[in-house]
């Protein structure tokens, strides 16, 4: 019909007689599926790789009518950057560094002296997939020759380590000095400062300093050096020994200072052991005496 009408032209054709006009076919490459753009999606966000290699994985798939463009604008149309740019999402990072992965930190405990009320600093070092604490060191004034030896110490502690650690993160306290950190990178530990004001990205070092504080150090007038060292130490070895923790579902650190008796009847002995005059207990459970067969 299109090719017989010349009086007038063809849209005024249809016009009058109230007709659609024919859409001409478009050209260019068929609208992307949403079963491939999905699995774009999926890939960029779980892996973080750039245009060219989410391009190999689709590839390996047998996707092959999809560009390196066809991927770049399906990525900014739902707000994702190129992979330079694109951040890493903070559990996806923890997760795939846990097993070498250590965070550190500092608190602080006012104590009593000859010379007054003095603050006392300490450092400690936490594990983060076992939870386990190493205490590096306390001072009164840790400035950097301080640090600099605590440096040198940990690099003898992490060489008995396995797996070694790979990445230690902090904040940026400027206790925390450059030559600290150079003398464990020398070591091949990666030193990964925190951003301003983020102790939720220093979470598990965060959680302990609460758990030492409120389950001991806030219960004690602590009197001298000597002391504060000795309520550290005594519930560094309870926290990593027989203290349950809620990550690992109620368990010990250390499940072989604390072997658990299965509960099969009504003859359970429980037995307690306190720490610290009381402020830390431990319950276990105790055989029966086995009395023999009955004559």
């Amino acid at each position: 019909m299109k090719s017989i009408v010349s009086i007038v032209i063809y849209r005024t054709f249809c016009r009058w007689t109230q007709q659609k006009p024919i859409q001409s076919r478009q050209s260019g490459r068929p609208p992307l599926s949403h079963i491939v753009r999905s699995i774009i999606l999926r890939i960029a966000t779980q892996t973080g790789w750039g245009y060219t290699r989410i391009l190999g994985e689709l590839r390996k798939l047998g996707i092959r009518k999809v560009s390196r463009a066809t991927i770049t604008r399906v990525l900014k149309e739902n707000g994702i950057e190129p992979s330079p740019s694109r951040p890493t999402r903070w559990k996806e990072f923890i997760r795939s560094h846990i097993e070498t992965l250590w965070a550190c930190d500092f608190f602080t405990k006012d104590i009593f002296t000859w010379k007054g009320k003095v603050t006392v600093y300490i450092l400690f070092f936490i594990h983060i997939n076992s939870r386990r604490v190493h205490l590096a060191g306390m001072s009164e004034a840790p400035d950097k020759q301080w640090m600099a030896q605590q440096a040198r110490n940990l690099c003898m502690y992490f060489d008995q380590v396995d797996p070694k650690p790979k990445i230690i993160l902090h904040d940026r306290d400027s206790k925390f000095t450059k030559q600290f950190d150079a003398i464990l990178e020398s070591e091949g530990i990666s030193m990964q400062k925190l951003p301003i004001r983020s102790p939720n990205l220093n979470a598990y070092a965060e959680r302990w300093i609460q758990s030492i504080k409120v389950e001991c150090l806030d219960r004690f007038l602590v009197f001298g050096f000597n002391h504060l060292e000795y309520l550290v130490c005594e519930y560094v070895k309870y926290y990593n020994s027989l203290r349950p923790d809620q990550s690992l579902d109620n368990r010990p650190l250390d499940p072989e200072s604390n072997k658990i008796i299965p509960f099969e009847n009504d003859t359970l002995q429980v037995s307690c052991k306190s720490f610290l005059g009381g402020a830390l207990k431990h319950y276990y459970q105790e055989k029966p005496p086995d009395l023999g067969e009955a004559t």
